[in-house]
């Protein structure tokens, strides 16, 4: 087993009153209101059912609503709060709950799918929970939103959008402690071809304002550690060009690194960039790359072909470069993905590949079988990475809370899903005999299960830039850590050069 990380991180969340007081006092019974027919209004609290455990079934036949308060005080000090909701079978939206950290707090979340639900609440602490139906309104532009009202993970109401919008967005993390998540995933309007994506941050803090096209009614799924604030507005007309400036622009931010590939036997890698250029080291030679071109969505990996003549380039919207010997079996960028593409992997000769995305959805081509995926579940965490088995026949996905799903002949050797990580896992590797696998955390923590042997992290290492991928060294056992600036850390694995 690798590093290990402390159960509690050092958090705090503000408290915000509901409107509404909601009791917690144990042994308070479930209370059912007057409702439309076919739709429950209940209260669902601790004493009833326990700090953790699973509510009974209600029905929703419309919009409806969570609110949700939990206190602490009889733990002795910050817990956690985390509810899950069971969706519908076949329901293809995203209905996060709260997952809070703190001593106390509350909040109000908002859904749109309907049918029969329930709810698994993971915590220490006492609470309570109304589920309720609600109209069907939308909010207009300006329209705010925080995590003080929603939580720090979370649904917003629905806003109507009739022209083209901007979502400023802000997040900070000193109640987290250190570095956190802020994910914002666009709920877009049905049958809307446009592909909307929110920001995607893993920092102390940061802010920034994007710019949409397409019209109708839209939500926001929020998941995050940090606290946040969102602002949507209309916009009616672009924004006039600024006049010339004899001030020359600062020089663009220089790209950063995303992933690496090893060559078969360790005798050197590439690192693949933001941009597409691709910086090879020791024996690995240079095939191309693609900066300066304008590209429609970022490279976020690297794959090696097997024979290490070539490699793919592929990028968020599922784009794929060829390079060498590496051949084109087809992409998905002209298809409209429900998640970005966040990893591919080779065939066992080269002659396919498999892309996956955040939400766990495969796409083959070539000579790639499917062997199942997590595209059609409710995922605690989005998917950040995969590996394949040597025979061709089976294939892993990790998820950012180190959850493991195995497909075909894949075996499953343990995972870290019911941890609390200090951070997220974003990358794995598996050995050269398939019997054991490595998750590599943002921090550089390495988690090692199977005959996966732990050779060292930078779990304890403060680093200029997070880690953002790992490669294994079969031909020691060793394996390499990328950090975001192109910085390279070897653990029982030769060094070649980094940036």
């Amino acid at each position: 087993m690798g590093q290990m990380h402390n159960f509690w991180p050092i958090s705090m969340r503000r408290v915000l009153a509901l409107a509404t007081s909601l009791s917690l006092a144990a042994g308070f019974a479930v209370i059912v209101r007057d409702a439309p027919a076919g739709a429950d209004t209940v209260t669902f609290t601790s004493g009833e059912i326990g700090t953790s455990g699973s509510s009974p079934s209600f029905i929703q036949n419309s919009q409806w609503l969570m609110s949700w308060s939990y206190d602490c005080t009889t733990f002795g000090g910050p817990g956690n709060f985390s509810v899950e909701v069971n969706q519908p079978a076949g329901s293809s939206v995203l209905d996060i709950g709260p997952n809070e950290l703190s001593t106390s707090g509350s909040g109000v979340d908002y859904y749109y799918d309907t049918g029969v639900f329930n709810l698994s609440i993971v915590s220490e602490c006492d609470w309570t929970i109304l589920v309720e139906p609600t109209g069907p309104g939308s909010l207009t532009p300006p329209a705010n939103y925080t995590s003080t009202a929603t939580g720090d993970s979370g649904n917003t109401q629905r806003f109507l959008i009739s022209s083209n919008w901007t979502m400023s967005w802000t997040y900070d993390c000193s109640n987290f402690g250190s570095s956190g998540n802020f994910a914002v995933l666009i709920n877009q309007p049905s049958g809307d071809s446009s592909f909307d994506v929110g920001p995607n941050e893993l920092g102390p803090g940061g802010s920034g304002t994007d710019s949409y096209t397409d019209r109708g009614i839209f939500t926001l799924s929020i998941d995050s550690e940090c606290h946040w604030t969102i602002s949507i507005n209309q916009t009616s007309t672009p924004a006039p060009t600024p006049a010339p400036s004899p001030i020359p622009p600062p020089a663009p931010a220089p790209p950063t690194a995303v992933g690496m590939a090893a060559t078969p036997d360790g005798g050197g890698y590439w690192i693949a960039y933001s941009n597409g250029a691709v910086s090879p080291h020791g024996e690995a030679q240079q095939f191309g790359g693609l900066s300066g071109h304008d590209l429609n969505a970022p490279v976020n990996h690297i794959v090696a072909t097997p024979d290490g003549l070539g490699y793919w380039l592929v990028a968020a919207d599922g784009g794929i470069f060829t390079f060498g010997d590496a051949g084109f079996y087809g992409s998905t960028g002209s298809l409209h993905l429900n998640a970005p593409i966040v990893d591919m992997a080779p065939t066992f000769n080269g002659r396919g590949y498999y892309l996956v995305g955040g939400d766990g959805g495969i796409f083959t081509f070539g000579n790639a079988q499917f062997f199942g995926s997590t595209g059609s579940l409710r995922l605690n965490k989005p998917v950040v990475g995969m590996a394949t088995t040597k025979s061709g026949f089976g294939s892993w996905l990790v998820a950012t809370d180190g959850g493991i799903f195995a497909f075909g002949d894949a075996q499953f050797f343990g995972s870290t899903g019911a941890l609390h990580l200090n951070k997220p896992v974003n990358g794995m590797a598996a050995t050269v005999d398939n019997m054991g696998y490595w998750f590599v955390a943002s921090d550089g923590g390495i988690f090692s299960f199977g005959d996966a042997q732990f050779q060292g992290s930078t779990g304890n290492i403060h680093l200029n830039a997070p880690i953002v991928g790992m490669a294994a060294d079969y031909s020691t056992g060793g394996y390499w850590l990328l950090g975001a600036d192109g910085g390279i850390f070897t653990e029982n694995a030769p060094f070649f050069g980094a940036q």
